[in-house]
């Protein structure tokens, strides 16, 4: 049986910039979690755990200057698949929250992605990112908080492909919404997303 202890890990890259995180499950993970700014790895609360728990090994960073991480510039998505190395598969999902879900949406038609989940993307206005119609998307957004549903719904189109915009009834902070009564809602959701996503991709 799979050890889904978590441990602690650590990548260097150039500039000697040491990103900090926590792996649950064997390595390389399956997916990436990516926080939002302004918080740290525990915005994910019991996420990793699930994805972990249900045969898919989980990684989550904190980013630069944030939670355990050096300080220093915020780099691509890109950059930081390729700093996790051989601790990630070569073809993961990665998961974003507010401003890392933009990212990883303006990254995703240069990433090989298994596909990728948005919590409250942020990117409202102006051009759309590129169209990555080949990276499944899963973004969730809250009816309390303007603009936010729509803005998932115009991105699924936007973006192309297998693309899912879900909704939540409430306007709070996503680390709050996973950790209320409407938290296991949103990591089954998720968590049923990447297995069909990943039973896609051959291990190995």
């Amino acid at each position: 049986m799979e050890d889904l202890t978590p441990a602690s890990v650590e990548f260097s890259g150039d500039g000697g910039l040491t990103l900090r995180g926590i792996r649950w499950g064997e390595a390389p993970a399956r997916c990436l979690l990516l926080h939002d700014i302004g918080g740290d790895l525990d915005m994910w609360d019991v996420v990793p755990a699930a994805l972990a728990a249900a045969g898919m090994s989980a990684l989550a960073i904190d980013l630069p200057g944030h939670g355990l991480s050096d300080d220093g510039p915020e780099l691509p998505v890109g950059e930081i698949v390729r700093r996790c190395g051989d601790q990630i598969t070569a073809m993961p999902m990665v998961l974003g929250m507010g401003d890392s879900a933009d990212a990883i949406l303006h990254d995703a038609a240069e990433l090989r992605l298994a596909g990728m989940v948005g919590l409250g993307p942020t990117w409202r206005d102006g051009d759309s990112p590129a169209r990555s119609p080949f990276v499944p998307k899963l973004l969730i957004g809250r009816t309390g908080i303007e603009g936010e549903v729509a803005a998932c719904r115009r991105l699924t189109n936007a973006c192309g492909g297998w693309a899912i915009a879900s909704s939540l009834p409430t306007d709070a902070p996503f680390p709050e919404v996973i950790a209320s009564p409407l938290g296991p809602m949103v990591t089954d959701a998720v968590v049923a997303f990447c297995r069909d996503c990943l039973a896609r991709v051959p291990r190995g």
